[in-house]
């Protein structure tokens, strides 16, 4: 199955009176169905990966493709569907006259944008204000119609950059009922965020983009699940030597314990040693380190291994 999006060992540096090396030997591969977060903090080169692809700026070296192709034309544009983080409208066009003036560009019937205009207003709670003016309009209106334009010729690739941001938490909640809909079409949706919280609950796969450079990527399972712990609340706490005899447990604070792995033998076997004890085990849970803890760890070790 080919990559919907690839790219090999790219590498995009900024020329001017400082060198700005936004992206280095960076790779990624997305598959197709796939909706795939790429997260980094501002100025991690996010947006420059993403203007590479459009064919909005020109990478330094590497390589990358689309749809399989490294050639960027017409017909990928038209595959392409493309939300930016600061999306504007002509402030004198209403939402449906802005809707019609980008259908053009696809050269679209005017029945067939009539039709995916009232389904997509409907679906992004636009309706009550397709005939407002865009001056007229909030933050999170503004990103709706965005998202609204994006979706307009059915496209088989989503770039979404910052889709949520100035929507409140109901929209929020809206945006990821579509995003999951379109994903169950076969769509691939490749997206940009920082609300990390929202990222984990619609991606497949991730990757952690820091200064420039890949320093993770994965599914969410696989990323998150090398964090697994179990924590055992037990009846009192274990004495000293009880501890020292318990391989792979530790005192987290009063009488909960931890046990650093997924492993459910080793698990077990210390289960066995403190019921021996008579210790009576009165809860087990199962931690997994959420997306932002992820994030936050793996850029926080390489800002201290760079210095």
């Amino acid at each position: 199955m080919s990559e919907i999006v690839s790219s090999s060992n790219l590498t995009k540096i900024y020329s001017g009176k400082f060198k700005v090396r936004a992206l280095e030997d960076f790779s990624i591969s997305v598959m197709p169905g796939q909706v795939f977060g790429l997260l980094g903090q501002n100025g991690a080169g996010k947006t420059t990966f993403i203007k590479i692809l459009l064919g909005v700026t020109k990478l330094t070296s590497g390589t990358y493709s689309l749809f399989g192709s490294n050639e960027y034309n017409h017909l990928l544009k038209q595959r392409i569907g493309y939300l930016p983080e600061n999306v504007q409208f002509p402030e004198v066009f209403s939402a449906k006259q802005s809707m019609e003036a980008f259908a053009r560009f696809y050269e679209m019937e005017s029945s067939l944008v009539k039709k995916r205009t009232d389904e997509l207003f409907e679906r992004l709670g636009l309706s009550k204000i397709a005939n407002r003016k865009a001056k007229t309009f909030s933050k999170g209106q503004n990103q709706r119609l965005g998202l609204a334009r994006a979706l307009l010729h059915d496209p088989d690739l989503i770039i979404l950059d910052e889709p949520t941001d100035g929507i409140d938490p109901v929209g929020r909640k809206e945006i990821r009922s579509l995003l999951l809909d379109l994903k169950s079409q076969g769509k691939t949706i490749f997206l940009n965020s920082h609300i990390l919280s929202e990222v984990e609950m619609v991606t497949d796969s991730v990757a952690i983009l820091h200064k420039g450079k890949l320093l993770r990527s994965g599914t969410l399972d696989e990323l998150t699940h090398e964090n697994t712990n179990y924590e055992l609340r037990i009846s009192r706490p274990l004495r000293q030597e009880e501890e020292n005899s318990i391989i792979y447990l530790e005192k987290k604070e009063d009488n909960i314990y931890r046990y650093n792995g997924s492993d459910l033998e080793k698990l077990n076997k210390i289960i066995d040693k403190v019921r021996i004890l008579d210790i009576f085990i009165e809860e087990i849970s199962l931690k997994r380190s959420n997306l932002e803890e992820l994030f936050i760890n793996t850029i926080t070790a390489d800002d201290r291994g760079n210095k």
